[in-house]
């Protein structure tokens, strides 16, 4: 995993899934290489998957973007974050993934 690595989060990546124009034009000024996911993220747009032929069409898409594993500095920063942010923000834990993640 050289070079400049951008994770969109879930919705963004849905959008571009979608076709979003300007979500598009980013991905293509970044460069479409360069856009990676997590597994939070590939399981939160596999789960909005209708039926079977739903889900191989979207994991078709997926296996397009490489997926960065979750690894012992991921989960470190990870219980980090969360620790810090729990009591004064609430926030979700997959969102917490996904920012362990993008640090």
């Amino acid at each position: 995993m050289e070079g400049e690595m951008i994770l969109f989060d879930t919705d963004s990546f849905i959008e571009l899934m979608r076709g979003n124009a300007l979500v598009a034009a980013c991905a293509r000024e970044v460069g479409m290489d360069s856009v990676y996911i997590n597994p939070v993220i590939k399981a939160e747009i596999q789960f909005k998957a209708v039926d079977k032929n739903d889900l191989k069409r979207v994991n078709a898409r997926l296996d397009a973007f490489p997926v960065i594993p979750f690894d012992d500095d991921i989960s470190d920063r990870f219980s980090n974050i969360f620790e810090r942010y729990t009591l004064s923000h609430r926030p979700g834990v997959a969102d917490m993934l996904i920012a362990a993640t993008a640090v």
